[in-house]
């Protein structure tokens, strides 16, 4: 999945080399800054899909999916050229292949699960630094129109002893989704018809 590879390779980098932060912490004091540095060169902070079983999974990022809808119904010769397959001359009878589609939206979250507050903080605010340096890539990738919001922070009690907190980053996007069709041949035929005044001629396209 593009997007849960994209963000792994941005904290990895900052695994081995955590200078970008002091740009987007610059609004921290000198002293944080470096306990931020400290946090994420010293934690290998996975991203996964789905939720974490345990509090020993933490800190970590899990993708998860929201639901999908049609965002632009596109019929036939609408949907957007560069999505079509140029049709080869059909073998024959028996037609040709294309590629039709659709416009699909969904949201998808970034959720930031860790053991401390700060660090929960700090996380979602690294992963919407994330996506917004990403976003030609994410783009070159099929996600448009990009929107990125995030959630309330929370603290999750519900591992106690351990107490984990939360807090998402959303991404609501669209992407395009295809299928393989078969176009078949058109035959035409001949359908004349008399009133009173005039003769009606018409070519009725038949599979």
């Amino acid at each position: 999945m593009t997007l849960q590879q994209t963000i792994t390779g941005v904290l990895a980098a900052l695994h081995t080399d955590a200078t970008p932060l002091d740009d987007v912490f610059a609004d921290r004091s000198a002293p944080e800054r470096v306990t931020i540095k400290a946090a994420f060169t010293g934690l290998v902070i996975p991203v996964a899909l789905g939720y974490p079983r345990a509090a020993a999974e933490l800190p970590g990022v899990y993708v998860v999916l929201g639901a999908a809808h049609e965002a632009d119904q596109v019929i036939g010769e609408e949907f957007h050229e560069q999505y079509l397959t140029n049709p080869t001359p059909p073998p024959a009878a028996l037609g040709w292949d294309v590629d039709a589609g659709t416009w699909m939206q969904t949201s998808m979250r970034l959720c930031c699960w860790t053991l401390n507050a700060n660090l929960t903080v700090w996380l979602q605010t690294v992963v919407w630094w994330a996506l917004l340096g990403t976003r030609d890539v994410l783009t070159s990738a099929g996600y448009t129109e990009q929107r990125i919001g995030a959630t309330d922070f929370e603290p999750l009690p519900g591992w106690f002893p351990d107490f984990a907190y939360r807090r998402d980053v959303t991404l609501t996007t669209k992407y395009v989704v295809t299928v393989r069709t078969r176009v078949l041949p058109v035959r035409a035929i001949d359908l004349t018809e008399t009133s009173e005044d005039e003769t009606f001629t018409a070519v009725i396209p038949r599979h």
